[in-house]
């Protein structure tokens, strides 16, 4: 692993600060997950095993020991100066969002949700008032054509349960 860590640093001229710390973060973040196998099941890793806990004995542990302070003698041979760039280079630029723009993103995720739900339960109602044949009884009609003519039907789905798990991910990220 070494050798293969000392082979990624001495990269030719013509290699960028952008490819070698990015391949030493990736040979980083392999290994780590080798180390924690644990943490790989628990973050979701993809082709890895997921049936493995770590090795902390006291040789293992030395062992990633040596291996973090190999890396970090790697990052400290990339000059300051470069480092110091390619941060800037990555650095946010774009203004915060403000409070209205937070506030109006809110208040479109949770119509999306409250709507995207009446609708799932109206099927229900409709499918079960059709099977014993009773009228179906929808409360929030009048609510949901509300949401309807704010927001206009193309953004209110329906979507893949992704995008679902996404809108409810950012709705749930501001509070």
């Amino acid at each position: 692993m070494i050798l293969a860590l000392a082979l990624v640093l001495q990269t030719t001229s013509d290699s960028s600060l952008a490819t070698r710390v990015r391949q030493l973060a990736d040979s980083y973040l392999t290994a780590y997950f080798e180390q924690h196998p644990d943490e790989a099941t628990l973050d979701g890793v993809a082709n890895t095993r997921h049936d493995k806990l770590p090795d902390n004995s006291p040789a293992a542990l030395a062992r990633w020991q040596q291996r973090e302070d190999d890396w970090l003698t790697a990052l400290r041979r990339i000059d300051p100066k470069q480092r110091l760039d390619y941060m800037l280079e990555l650095s946010w630029t774009d203004e915060p969002r403000g409070r209205t723009e937070i506030s109006e993103a809110a208040h479109l995720l949770w119509n999306q949700v409250w709507y995207n739900r009446h609708q799932y339960f109206r099927a229900i109602e409709e499918q079960e008032a059709a099977k014993s044949g009773r009228e179906a009884v929808i409360p929030g009609r009048d609510a949901a054509k509300r949401v309807e003519e704010e927001f206009g039907l193309e953004n209110l789905g329906p979507w893949t349960d992704v995008e679902w798990g996404m809108i409810n991910g950012k709705l749930s990220a501001r509070n």
